[in-house]
């Protein structure tokens, strides 16, 4: 039987759920929005990971969720036997006494209160998967668009910017999550910091592991204000304590109580192994076994409960929250009676807990003005990105590492290929020196862009999916920003084996060689984009070698590509046309090449320099016999067009992982199918849904696994196996309902 106190936070707050009136518009004075679930219930791989899950969450209050999953193959037979030592060593004994035996270290261990749905609950109840049965209600209102800025989720793991400080990595979040004027979006960002305890760390820079920065508490802080900064009505939170000393655990906490006091808004956290003044900082307790409700309503009941109605009584100097812990990985409370009445007292928190639809109504939903889905049009998106991309990457733009590295190499073939003259044996030189220039930016943009999506897929899913922007604006300041530091160190390295080489002495020359190594940049960054983003993780570096060797191979200057099997091949090839428009800009302002004698030297050219004292070789000549075929505007022309469309294509493929949450996206796909053995079906409905979950291959890997592995970490893995995708409006619309599940890393 519930106790008295929760019977009155279960009572349901009154809704209009007549006919006439299905909607309620927005209620501009409420601060918080009360949650109630009932009879949740999600199958996972074969395994109920919610059973018939009801609760409910009140304002204004702080509630912990809790859960442990039984041993398995339980009994009291083998613990007894560990323990049938001849005496135990009082616990004050830390030396071996000559009274005692001590106890044996083989005392069965108690797993981590983990795989109970702890995770899955707070997934279903912010509506990042989809449940079997059941209804999640806020405020009695039915699950909508509106009320997706009113419900906030901090992941377990940080999700910021380490390059940025505390306040910068707000400010750039409220410009584009609230879309208000300078003055208000900086008071904004204030007054969060200051609620968050954040004042002295505000000008900190977040820091990673390469970097040291803010504490492990202060991270988790500003994961929280984040999410503050829209003002939720509710605020759901995945371990926030996990990986934190005792003392930032309750700071955070503490943090935590100060806010649904002061805003009256409703915060659910899922907890794991609180210490006791942790445990008694929150005012709720929702308490999970293998899925299934134990206990819910005050924390300061939960002892009085498990001793009075399951005669399971707290030792003492226990903390409560171990002790629960205890009592539900032994398998106690799923005993005889037991399990009888914790089952009686789940059916009446049902009943208290009725929903429309139970009475053949329908909930109302919450109406707000969605013409505008996002809070700033494109254009002021992709500047306030462009802003944040400037302020993450200025500091690394100068590297002295960089410096040697170009100026290095530009020395070094500026020494192999000095002072080419213009004489024929100087041709076929002058052409692998063209080569060689645009090698070099062949490679280190392709490689740099490789891992584009691997390395942004959580803050990019994450900021997808509260809305903060459009994809199409991400992708064009992001790809835009990752080519600031090709703009200056082309610049060194044309110039010195330029000039050193001497391929050619006309400034105008110059310009128009670096204009087309930017180009080539331009060009091998979006081939790199469209591997990053349509291929998997642990194949993108196969992907990228062959391709990159197919690409040297085939330009005709090892082996004339008419002599190869596939002589077609070189019109695909996009280095060939920079090679090709590099080599006709180099040739044709440049002087004739003089002529071997044909006596003392060897010619080439039998028919122009054979017997012809002072002839010389036509550019146009020199060019025909390279292989070179076309002009140079025909050769930017397609080098244009490849650019064009491998970015556009990146962009797609972007877009349809991002909206289908595919592990490998299209290509992988595609590549899935071609194997062999592939066409059948998943090898079990775990794996099945594991394989769709927008996740990187590790993460995968390990959500297989915790599957199959008896006592495995099964939650993890229904948050993102049943990812909702409901439609929405606008031109892009399921990448933010796909985006919702952020993957962890």
């Amino acid at each position: 039987r519930p106790c008295p106190r929760f019977a009155q936070i279960l009572r349901p707050s009154p809704t209009d759920t007549s006919p006439a009136r299905k909607t309620r518009s927005a209620m501009s004075g409420t601060t918080g929005m009360a949650v109630e679930w009932t009879d949740l219930h999600l199958t996972i791989g074969g395994t109920e990971a919610l059973k018939d899950v009801s609760g409910r969450a009140a304002t204004g209050r702080l509630t912990a969720l809790m859960g442990c999953v039984p041993l398995r193959h339980h009994s009291a037979a083998p613990q007894a036997a560990h323990r049938s030592v001849a005496h135990e060593c009082p616990l004050t004994h830390f030396l071996p006494h000559p009274s005692c035996t001590p106890l044996r270290a083989s005392l069965p261990s108690r797993p981590s209160p983990s795989g109970a749905g702890k995770t899955t609950l707070l997934n279903a109840i912010a509506h990042r998967l989809t449940v079997d049965s059941g209804h999640v209600r806020f405020n009695g209102l039915a699950w909508s668009k509106a009320l997706k800025r009113r419900v906030a989720f901090v992941e377990q793991d940080d999700v910021v910017y380490p390059e940025l400080t505390v306040r910068q990595s707000l400010t750039y979040l409220a410009r584009l999550r609230l879309g208000l004027d300078a003055a208000a979006t900086k008071a904004r960002v204030e007054d969060v910091i200051k609620t968050l305890r954040l004042e002295k760390a505000a000008d900190t820079l977040v820091g990673g592991p390469a970097a040291r920065g803010i504490s492990g508490g202060e991270r988790k802080r500003l994961c929280i204000a984040q999410e503050l900064l829209v003002e939720p009505a509710v605020m759901l939170l995945d371990e926030p304590t996990s990986g934190l000393d005792s003392s930032m655990a309750q700071i955070t906490v503490d943090v935590l109580r100060d806010l649904v006091r002061d805003r009256g808004i409703c915060v659910i956290c899922s907890i794991h192994q609180p210490s006791s003044q942790v445990f008694h900082t929150f005012d709720d307790l929702f308490l999970l076994n293998k899925g299934q409700p134990v206990y819910a309503g005050p924390v300061e009941g939960a002892a009085p409960y498990f001793e009075s109605a399951l005669a399971l009584e707290c030792p003492a100097a226990y903390n409560p929250s171990d002790w629960f812990m205890h009592a539900c990985v032994d398998g106690k409370v799923d005993v005889g009676e037991r399990r009888s009445r914790i089952l009686a007292d789940s059916t009446a928190r049902r009943a208290t807990l009725a929903s429309p639809e139970a009475a053949g109504g329908e909930a109302p939903t919450l109406v707000e003005d969605t013409s505008a889905r996002y809070m700033l049009p494109w254009s002021t998106q992709v500047q306030v990105l462009l802003a944040r991309e400037w302020a993450i990457r200025k500091a690394a733009l100068w590297d002295w590492q960089q410096l040697y590295l170009h100026g290095g190499i530009g020395v070094l073939a500026g020494l192999m290929w000095f002072q080419l003259g213009y004489n024929e044996r100087f041709i076929f030189p002058r052409f692998t020196a063209v080569f060689a220039i645009y090698i070099q930016w062949v490679f280190f943009p392709f490689m740099d862009s490789l891992f584009f999506f691997p390395m942004n897929q959580v803050t990019l899913k994450k900021e997808l999916g509260v809305g903060a922007y459009r994809l199409s604006a991400w992708y064009v300041a992001k790809t835009t920003a990752s080519l600031l530091p090709f703009t200056m160190w082309p610049v060194l390295h044309v110039t010195i084996l330029f000039w050193m080489s001497g391929l050619v002495l006309d400034g105008g020359a110059f310009v128009v060689t670096l204009c087309l190594v930017w180009l080539s940049i331009l060009l091998f960054q979006s081939v790199s984009l469209t591997l990053s983003c349509g291929v998997p993780g642990h194949r993108i570096m196969t992907a990228a070698l062959l391709l990159l060797t197919g690409f040297f191979l085939f330009l005709g200057i090892f082996i004339p590509l008419e002599d190869t099997p596939i002589p077609w091949i070189g019109y695909v090839n996009p280095l060939l046309y920079a090679v090709q428009a590099g080599s006709a800009i180099v040739f044709l302002w440049g002087p004739p090449h003089e002529c071997n004698d044909g006596v003392t030297e060897a010619t080439a050219f039998p028919e122009v320099c054979a017997n012809r004292p002072g002839a010389v070789v036509s550019n146009e000549d020199a060019l025909e016999r390279l292989g070179v075929w076309a002009p140079p505007g025909v050769s930017v022309a397609v080098m244009i067009a490849f650019t064009v469309f491998f970015r556009v294509l990146a962009f797609r493929l972007l877009k349809g992982r991002m909206t289908e949450g595919a592990q490998g996206g299209p290509l992988a796909a595609l590549m899935a199918k071609l194997r062999p053995g592939a066409a059948g079906a998943p090898a079990s409905e775990a794996e099945g849904k594991a394989a769709a979950a927008p996740a990187t291959s590790s993460e995968q890997a390990r959500a297989q696994s915790s599957l199959r592995v008896p006592g495995g970490r099964a939650e993890r893995t229904s948050a993102r196996s049943q990812v909702s995708s409901a439609p929405g409006g606008g031109s892009e619309p399921d990448i933010e309902a796909a985006s919702a599940a952020t993957p962890r890393v």
